[in-house]
């Protein structure tokens, strides 16, 4: 390269922008890999062992139900914290850790039996996945939408006349008497008319899940060798698993200071919550405007703040660009609301358009990603329908693999009653929006990511109108709503994940695969018994979790469509393409610029309900690593690197524990992450 007349090396241009870097303390040169850290392993050491398949999978399969009745126990009956409205579920890292101090016991006992590290890592991948479906924003859901309408059918809301008759019954139980038993207890599960009621609707959405657990992972097959190897995304969430597999950080001194912190903070929390005469640390979120008493304050909306130390420690080792836009978005957010309010544009009923803009740039990232790999997209498809030498047979199938979900996904919403240009339509915003989410975390590592009610169901309503859409597509969208409510526990990046770790690892794609869609059968099957269970022992209608209000709300907003039609907004799509139009411009600068400091992921989180409550560890990370970059230099960060992780872990570990002394002792304990 040339610059002013004279010659320019690679190795000093490079130390001109990593000095640049380095003293604004923005952009992500300290995204080092975790091969890089010092306390990991080298390569040749990491891969010691021999990785056996069958006992790997059979041993996720074993883990996969207790962790999917913890994760609802925990989220649906004594709240004892949300592990799957985190990006990563303290659940499955707790899991990792157990199997892997065991295992850690095993090497001394019988070395030969002792697991390697890439069945350990398969193992987490499995439960993770698993788990995703079990969560807040999948199964969690699914069930009271299969179940809410007929039990709660009534003279006064009249839905047996004009609402039920739409229903497709083989998705839903119409049996008032099973019904009864699940939503108000006193009935047993395990009797044989039961099961068979609801073994019918559980198969068909069974057979759904799993052609979705296909399209997605046939995606991510398609997508992650371009994302990883062209645009070397790194992945940043997976540095914790490939971290506790390996035990090297207890031997660093800085590790259990962090730990001890986050560990001390929890265990005082949670002795405050069993005798409240203990003092606590207000860690969690609580609202920064308990008064509202003028129409500024009252613009500001939920204004919650919060101290969690693993999002700190998550969020230092996260890239500053992103953390840097999380909490400045977050800002930006609130003062087009202040606007509204002093302009009068709060007169719009949606103004301003959070959840169209959000959409947007969700989209936005999504068609961004695939632009820039078009290329690559067109000679994949080429080779798959033509052939040709040097093309991967694996990823040639992929293609395949997510023409038939796709299909599949089209044929099973249109039984249903949808119309097949608005399946279309529905499930490719839908999976346009799931490869946007899950190219965020194979990206930024972004640590939650909601879009509320902000699915394909809701921009197609108030694009087109309610009336334009006609009842079966309207119910259908209910159908769905449990997989378009939020978008917290998506089960596609977790999938992603799951395959860059068998491409470290050196695994057989097919082997991850199979151990991947295994997942999503045992998570399916296990999430539905688990939420059958614990309505039938508790009542489900009688949590005082949100849990009964999801069917509640499908069946609600379904009644209010089809009851009081609703015109098309002309803005919404408007809002919908500006979002898309912000994330673009953010992304056509970073490719232009490199000291742009703000990316587009930042813009589009920070509106989320997550987001909210993290944009204060955002910032405390962002101070902290900025301080550390520029005043201490990368070497000193590697450093820090155990610290945060024993901020992670110290958290993950107390507040696993008071979550399972909650169940235990079947009493309400200390929760360090909800809303």
């Amino acid at each position: 390269m040339r610059l002013g007349g004279k010659a320019i090396g690679m190795a000093s241009l490079r130390a001109l922008v990593q000095t640049c870097y380095r003293y604004w303390g923005i952009m992500d040169i300290e995204n080092i890999p975790p091969e890089k850290y010092p306390q990991h392993i080298p390569a040749a050491e990491t891969r010691e062992g021999k990785f056996r398949a069958p006992r790997a999978l059979l041993l996720g399969l074993l883990l996969i139900p207790p962790n999917a009745y913890w994760v609802q126990y925990s989220e649906l009956v004594r709240e004892g914290g949300q592990p799957t409205m985190a990006s990563l579920y303290f659940t499955s890292v707790f899991t990792l850790l157990i199997v892997t101090l065991a295992n850690a016991l095993l090497k001394k006992w019988k070395p030969h039996w002792a697991f390697s590290r890439a069945e350990l890592l398969t193992v987490y991948v499995m439960v993770s996945v698993a788990s995703s479906l079990a969560g807040h924003d999948q199964i969690e859901v699914l069930v009271p939408v299969m179940s809410h309408g007929f039990h709660y059918a009534s003279p006064e809301n009249k839905w047996e006349a004009h609402l039920l008759p739409h229903i497709p019954r083989h998705l839903i139980v119409t049996d008032k008497g099973v019904l009864r038993g699940f939503w108000e207890s006193g009935s047993d599960l395990y009797s044989v008319n039961t099961l068979l009621t609801w073994m019918r609707p559980a198969l068909w959405w069974i057979g759904f899940i799993l052609m979705m657990g296909v399209t997605m992972t046939s995606l991510n097959l398609i997508l992650r060798p371009r994302w990883t190897e062209n645009e070397k995304l790194s992945y940043p969430l997976l540095a914790v698993p490939e971290q506790v597999v390996e035990l090297k950080f207890v031997r660093v001194p800085l590790f259990w200071w962090g730990f001890g912190i986050a560990a001390c903070i929890d265990l005082l929390n949670g002795f405050h919550v069993l005798n409240p005469a203990v003092p606590c640390l207000a860690t969690t979120a609580h609202e920064l405007l308990p008064v509202r008493d003028s129409r500024i304050l009252s613009a500001f909306g939920y204004m919650p703040i919060a101290f969690y130390p693993f999002a700190i420690g998550l969020g230092f080792m996260l890239p500053s660009d992103f953390l840097l836009s999380c909490w400045v978005f977050f800002w930006v957010w609130k003062i087009e609301n202040i606007l509204g309010a002093l302009l009068g544009w709060q007169a719009l009923p949606r103004f301003p358009y959070v959840q169209q803009q959000s959409f947007g740039a969700y989209l936005g990232i999504a068609i961004f990603a695939t632009w820039m790999a078009r290329r690559y997209l067109v000679e994949v498809v080429r080779k798959a329908f033509h052939g040709g030498a040097g093309g991967d047979s694996t990823v040639q199938g992929a293609v395949f693999g997510a023409l038939f979900g796709l299909a599949g996904l089209i044929t099973f919403a249109v039984h249903g009653g949808m119309s097949v240009l608005v399946a279309i339509a529905y499930f490719t915003l839908f999976l346009g929006l799931s490869v946007g989410v899950t190219r965020m975390r194979g990206e930024m590592g972004v640590p939650a990511h909601d879009l509320h009610s902000s699915g394909p169901d809701q921009m197609l309503v108030t694009s087109l109108g309610s009336r334009a859409l006609g009842q079966g597509n309207l119910t259908m969208f209910s159908m769905f709503w449990w997989m378009t409510r939020a978008y917290r526990s998506h089960p596609m990046p977790h999938e992603l994940e799951g395959l860059e770790i068998g491409s470290r690892e050196k695994l057989s794609q097919w082997v991850v695969l199979s151990a991947i869609l295994l997942a999503v059968f045992a998570g399916a099957v296990s999430g539905l018994w688990s939420m059958l269970h614990i309505g039938y022992n508790h009542g489900f209608g009688h949590l005082q979790s949100d849990g009964p209000y999801f069917g509640q709300e499908a069946y609600s907003r379904l009644d209010s469509w089809l009851s009081s039609p609703s015109p098309a907004d002309p803005f919404a799509p408007i809002a919908m393409a500006f979002g898309a139009g912000v994330t673009l411009f953010l992304l056509t600068l970073r490719t232009r610029f490199l000291w742009w400091p703000f990316h587009p992921i930042g813009y589009a989180v920070s509106s989320s309900l997550s987001m909210h409550i993290l944009w204060m560890p955002m910032f405390i990370a962002w101070v902290a690593k900025t301080a550390v970059l520029r005043y201490r230099g990368i070497d000193s960060y590697r450093r820090a690197i155990p610290f945060c992780m024993g901020l992670i872990l110290g958290e993950f570990v107390v507040g696993s524990m008071w979550s399972i002394t909650g169940m235990i002792l079947d009493r309400t304990t200390y929760r360090f992450w909800s809303y």
